[in-house]
C-alpha cells in the first residue's frame, strides 16, 4: 500500500438548507444559528402569574441538543448536586427570559421529554433488573411519543370536579386536595 496516496473517507452530511449555509457565511463570526423546535406546554400557559413570560403561551421554543448539552448531563458536579436535568432544561430553552424555577413541573417534564426525544429518538430501551430474581430484563421498548398520557393541564372546573380546590389570590394560585393538604406556588 502506498502511504503517499491516502484518501480521506467520505462522510455523508445531513441535508442542510441553503439559506442556513448562506446565513452562516454572512455572519462575521461564522456562527451557525441554532435550530429550534416548538414544544407544546401541557399547561397551555394557564396558572402562571400574569407577569411570567409563559403566561398564556401554548408552546415554548427549545434548541436542538448538541454535544454541549450532552456534556451538561455528563458533568460530575451537576450529577452529584442532582441538578443536571435542571441545567439541561435551562440550556435548551431558547428564550433567556424563561426562568426554570418559575415553571410548572409538568411543563419542565415535557421539555425534558422532548429534549430526550430530540437527542436519541422516540424509542427508549430501558434496562431493568427484576427486584425478586435479579434477572436483567432487556426486551422492553418504550415509544416516548406514545407514552405521553396527559398532554394538557386540567381546567379549574375539571380540577374542582375531582375534588381539588383552586384559589387565585392576586395572580398566585394555591391548590388544596385530600385531607387539609394545600400546595401553594407562585409562577
Amino acid at each position: 500500500m502506498n502511504r503517499d496516496k491516502r484518501v480521506a473517507p467520505v462522510i455523508p452530511m445531513p441535508d442542510v438548507p441553503a439559506d442556513t449555509v448562506l446565513e452562516s457565511l454572512k455572519n462575521p463570526n461564522n456562527i451557525v444559528p441554532e435550530h429550534t423546535d416548538q414544544c407544546e406546554l401541557p399547561s397551555k400557559g394557564q396558572y402562571y402569574h400574569p407577569t411570567n413570560v409563559l403566561c398564556g403561551q401554548e408552546y415554548i421554543e427549545i434548541k436542538y441538543p448538541t454535544t454541549k448539552h450532552q456534556d451538561i448531563l455528563l458533568n460530575k458536579t451537576f450529577i452529584n448536586n442532582q441538578t443536571s436535568i435542571d441545567k439541561l432544561i435551562e440550556a435548551v430553552v431558547a428564550n433567556p427570559a424563561v426562568k426554570m424555577n418559575k415553571m410548572l413541573l409538568g411543563d419542565r417534564n415535557t421539555i425534558s421529554y422532548q429534549t430526550r426525544i430530540n437527542m436519541h429518538g422516540p424509542m427508549y430501551k430501558p434496562r431493568f433488573i427484576c427486584p425478586f430474581c435479579l434477572e436483567k430484563i432487556k426486551d422492553i421498548t418504550i415509544d416516548l411519543e406514545q407514552s405521553r398520557r396527559y398532554k394538557y393541564l386540567p381546567s379549574v372546573s375539571e380540577m374542582e370536579a375531582k375534588g381539588i380546590t383552586v384559589n387565585n389570590i392576586e395572580g398566585y394560585y394555591s391548590f388544596s386536595f385530600g385531607i387539609g393538604f394545600i400546595y401553594n406556588f407562585c409562577f
